[in-house]
């Protein structure tokens, strides 16, 4: 629990003391978010913040590892993976804010750096087949880190919901006795925690394609690590169902954007967020709806790990479904002005 409370509280300030340098370095190179036609904010704004989640999440993850001691199932091997793996996806992202990727570079380099990950040792383990577990793994970090740059349109959204699936991720470990996810949940929940201090809103700096792809693929990586044990239902739904609101919002983008014939990473307006904005919510009131939202996902994961697999399943699959008509009728969250 030590190498947990150190982890947190390194990351945490680390964010806290990094973010503004890292504001001040966007500024200078130019890496700026101006406002355009999708855009919600009405003034240039520094995006690159991701350095500064990055450096931080590291700093307490190692640090929690050193601290450690010899009472973990710390596989220090797959870590060293996984870091490298999001080191070149954070790369990609930090590049992306400040030259700019096309859309088929940028997801081939994600792609390596997924496979750098599943190179060392990190696999879907709920089916121990080779030929399974590894195109699942990298379909989970690609679709994780994709997922939380999707969620990263309203000032806090991201980083809020990181740090709070972070922290349900800490608990699920716990209760699991794996020492490697919890560790990075802990380190993940303080850099997110300590940027927020800045993002939310009004914003003064956005983390940036940098730090949403890093975050989400930590995310994602955790979800492998927590799924590592062959046939655990509990171990498979539960992770799951933490990172589901963001899963949720991706895939519908994903069909919204097929059934109107437009390009798939071309960006919209019709995320839930942007719908909650335009029925009048304040971008406060909505980011503290997603909260909660998420805070319930990873409340009813913690629920499955005390329930036989087959209701966990059942669990899953209701709020898979009580979550996709939220997303398809985001009315149902708040009521239409004027009624």
């Amino acid at each position: 629990m030590l190498s947990l409370i150190v982890a947190f509280l390194l990351s945490l300030i680390a964010a806290l003391c990094l973010t503004p340098l890292a504001k001040w370095i966007a500024v200078r190179a130019g890496a700026t978010d101006v406002p355009n036609a999708l855009s919600i904010h009405g003034r240039p704004i520094p995006r690159l913040g991701g350095p500064a989640i990055y450096v931080a999440t590291l700093g307490g993850l190692l640090s929690g590892i050193y601290h450690n001691g010899d009472s973990g199932d710390l596989s220090l091997g797959t870590l060293a993976g996984v870091l490298l793996g999001a080191t070149v996806v954070h790369l990609v992202g930090v590049i992306e804010d400040v030259k700019g990727l096309g859309p088929p570079l940028r997801l081939a380099l994600q792609l390596g750096g997924g496979l750098v990950a599943v190179a060392f040792g990190l696999q879907w383990g709920f089916v121990p087949v080779l030929a399974l577990g590894v195109p699942i793994a990298i379909f989970y970090l690609l679709a994780g880190a994709n997922a939380m740059n999707l969620l990263d349109g309203m000032d806090g959204l991201a980083a809020g919901v990181s740090a709070i699936s972070s922290i349900f991720f800490v608990a699920f470990a716990l209760l699991h006795s794996q020492g490697l996810p919890g560790l990075m949940g802990a380190s993940l929940a303080g850099s997110a925690l300590g940027f927020l201090f800045y993002n939310f809103p009004r914003a003064t700096t956005f983390m940036g394609d940098g730090g949403s792809l890093f975050l989400g693929f930590i995310l994602a990586s955790m979800a492998l690590l927590l799924t590592s044990r062959p046939y655990d239902l509990q171990g498979l739904v539960g992770p799951i169902l933490i990172l589901l609101p963001s899963v949720m919002d991706t895939g519908m983008a994903i069909a919204r954007r097929i059934v109107k014939k437009r390009p798939i990473l071309m960006g919209d307006r019709a995320h839930i967020y942007d719908i909650l904005h335009t029925k009048g919510l304040s971008p406060t009131s909505v980011v503290l709806i997603m909260y909660g939202v998420s805070a319930i996902a990873g409340a009813s994961a913690l629920i499955t790990t005390i329930l036989p697999g087959p209701a966990a399943l059942t669990v899953a699959l209701v709020e898979a479904l009580a979550l996709f008509l939220i997303f398809w009728r985001p009315s149902l969250l708040v009521l239409e002005q004027g009624r």
